[in-house]
């Protein structure tokens, strides 16, 4: 007998043993567990179809009418049902203990799983530093879940459905078809509409006229329109293709970033699969390298950097200074790349250009200069991007003759407050409804978020000269003139005051600047350019405008 041979026998005699053990443990004998009146003690429970599923297979025994689901499963039980279900030799559980915590914990260690363990569950509090990992990361594969009140109940024994569906989630993320999700970064963000299967030849054309999808998206709710509760909707599947060991299900675009759960359901039970489970591609973003650059004072940031394949020498660099609503403590990472269009435009639309993106930890305040621990964090951070960059032009990777800068909301503030630091960097910026970094005027004129009445978004003449006079000074410390900027916004933008970007321009003007350009949309010009109601988001056309994006990358210092 050879190796091989011996290793095949000796796992088949380790499988039936398993099978039979689990029969046993899960059931006993059906004398011994027969119900009176001769149905099934799971009827019409949540867990029925699985425990079906797996009798149907043999596993759990044929005859068996009571499988006392409720009840808290021992890890004699437990082990024997991984072992026959998964089909392994590996003994789950090594203690007695067959608490959540415990089984969620041996379960990531036997998938090689982990996570940052930020875990949402109500009674996090619970968890130590390993629960939390190991919680969080089945969570993600999809094989976890909590309850309905919001809680992990970690200390609680597993019960013996809540075992069986546990161990059926875990054979089918290690038993699944490798999926993608097919995403795009568009003007609201990022959208999901298609799945693509890597199911190789075992799938043929005549298996897909069984194949029925059913796809659901959990979508989390948009604190803009009020909602407070999660939203149920099912995809509208538009096609469902097989090429080349390719199977894709097309549907219509959604929002990914809002999804909390895709939920899949196939009749071919091996397509079945959750978020967590497949991975994500998008173009551009997936060729952006992620890093990270520690400054001469110590500070860290953390960057995303595209650069074009192939370059003939140095390139033009763009840097994309995203939102406040895409720092990381309210966001994900890399949401910088994702919230809107500010950090693929370049690409989408044919320019050879690097972009670089930083995505800061926390959003600053209106009027930033009258905070001075906050403006001197921005201050750092900007000078651990000034040397980033110079290292950047050092290694002849970037023109230094053609750094560009844009930037919408907060970061075109940011932006500002780089290009005063730093006028010397830059060949030109692209600024849009940026806050008030220039002068303070947001919070000492009540002007930041005024939804209902344009009334309020305005201020006395004697309040804009005051300002205006400290713009004038504050630009004559920041010489910026002979940096070229497009600054955009709208006219009653609600969020941050169009003040900032007229005081700049006119200011600017009144200095020298001979460059710059102005554009200021009313409102039913917003509305044309398909910004609705709330006026803040100039982003949206103004990435799409390549009169501007062409005058911006026609400039040089040289």
């Amino acid at each position: 007998m050879n190796q091989k041979q011996g290793k095949t026998l000796k796992h088949m005699i380790t499988r039936m043993f398993s099978m039979t053990l689990a029969m046993g443990l899960c059931f006993s004998s059906s004398v011994a567990y027969a119900a009176n009146d001769g149905t099934r003690d799971y009827s019409g429970r949540w867990s029925e179809k699985v425990i079906e599923k797996w009798a149907d297979e043999g596993i759990l025994g044929l005859d068996a009418t009571l499988f006392k689901p409720t009840q808290a499963i021992t890890h004699q039980e437990m082990n024997a049902m991984f072992s026959a279900m998964l089909n392994t030799e590996t003994q789950l559980l090594t203690n007695p203990k067959t608490t959540r915590f415990d089984v969620a914990e041996a379960l990531s260690q036997y998938l090689g799983v982990t996570s940052d363990g930020k875990v949402a569950f109500k009674d996090k509090d619970n968890f130590n530093q390993k629960q939390l990992q190991a919680v969080q990361a089945l969570v993600n594969c999809g094989v976890l879940s909590g309850f309905p009140d919001g809680n992990f109940h970690g200390e609680a024994e597993l019960t013996r459905e809540q075992a069986l569906v546990l161990i059926d989630r875990v054979h089918q993320y290690v038993n699944a078809y490798d999926v993608v999700a097919k995403t795009q970064v568009k003007d609201s963000g990022l959208m999901v509409n298609a799945l693509s299967y890597n199911v190789q030849q075992s799938i043929t054309e005549a298996d897909m006229e069984q194949l029925h999808f059913d796809i659901t998206f959990v979508i989390a709710p948009n604190p803009w329109l009020k909602e407070t509760e999660n939203k149920i909707q099912a995809a509208k599947i538009t096609e469902i293709t097989l090429k080349n060991g390719q199977l894709n299900v097309n549907f219509e675009p959604t929002s990914y970033s809002s999804l909390i759960n895709v939920i899949v359901d196939c009749t071919n039970d091996r397509l079945d699969t959750v978020k967590g489970r497949f991975a994500v591609e998008t173009p551009i973003v997936d060729d952006f390298e992620m890093s990270t650059y520690t400054s001469s004072e110590g500070i860290t940031i953390k960057y995303w950097l595209y650069t074009p394949k192939n370059p003939e020498g140095s390139v033009p660099l763009m840097v994309w200074e995203h939102g406040g609503g895409e720092v990381l403590s309210s966001s994900f990472e890399g949401a910088n790349l994702v919230a809107n269009r500010g950090a693929v435009s370049w690409i989408e639309n044919g320019y050879n250009t690097a972009v670089l993106s930083v995505q800061y930890p926390e959003n600053y305040a209106f009027e930033i200069t009258d905070n001075p621990e906050q403006f001197k964090m921005m201050k750092a951070y900007n000078l651990a991007k000034f040397e980033l960059i110079s290292q950047l032009i050092d290694k002849g990777v970037v023109d230094k003759q053609r750094v560009y800068i844009s930037g919408a909301s907060s970061g075109g503030g940011g932006a500002l407050r780089f290009i005063m630091q730093y006028p010397d960097l830059f060949a030109g910026g692209l600024l849009m409804c940026t806050k008030d970094t220039l002068v303070p005027m947001s919070l000492r004129y009540d002007l930041a978020y005024k939804l209902e009445n344009k009334a309020d978004l305005r201020i006395t003449q004697s309040e804009y000269d005051a300002s205006y006079a400290a713009a004038i000074s504050e630009l004559k410390g920041n010489d910026i003139v002979d940096v070229p900027l497009w600054i955009v916004h709208a006219e009653n933008d609600q969020v941050c005051t169009s003040y900032t970007s007229l005081m700049l321009y006119d200011a600017l003007n009144e200095l020298g600047a001979q460059k710059n350009h102005l554009s200021l949309y009313s409102d039913d010009e917003m509305e044309a350019l398909g910004v609705h109601t709330i006026y803040h988001g100039v982003w949206t056309p103004t990435l799409h405008n390549l009169e501007i994006m062409d005058w911006l990358y026609s400039q040089s210092r040289a």
